[in-house]
């Protein structure tokens, strides 16, 4: 597979000529402008996610692209906040408190 650029205005403007040619030529293939293998047949992406035991799914939430610091600012100033994976947070606190506080002010 030639360079994999899912942010291009072609690709953006219509993946699926893209998506057609990647399941003909190489149905599975690294893409290391994201440093991430790209899968691209419906019968194969079945078969990863149900097979969490060989395939993981740890990053599939990252950003591809590490955010600016502007962004992150931005996102902090908003109070979102990474969250780890660990134990189950109490109920109040599932909801970051911006958050919740909207939603209490809108269901009162």
């Amino acid at each position: 597979m030639d360079r994999f650029d899912p942010f291009s205005a072609d690709y953006l403007a219509d993946p699926y000529p893209h998506l057609a040619r990647a399941r003909a030529d190489a149905p599975v293939f690294y893409a290391a402008d994201l440093d991430m293998w790209v899968v691209s047949r419906y019968a194969d992406i079945e078969a990863i996610s149900t097979d969490p035991a060989t395939f993981s799914a740890a990053i599939a939430q990252d950003p591809v692209f590490p955010l600016a610091d502007e962004a992150r600012t931005t996102l902090r100033e908003g109070g979102f906040r990474a969250r780890r994976p660990g134990p189950e947070l109490p109920a109040e606190r599932r909801v970051p408190r911006p958050r919740r506080l909207l939603l209490e002010r809108a269901t009162a």
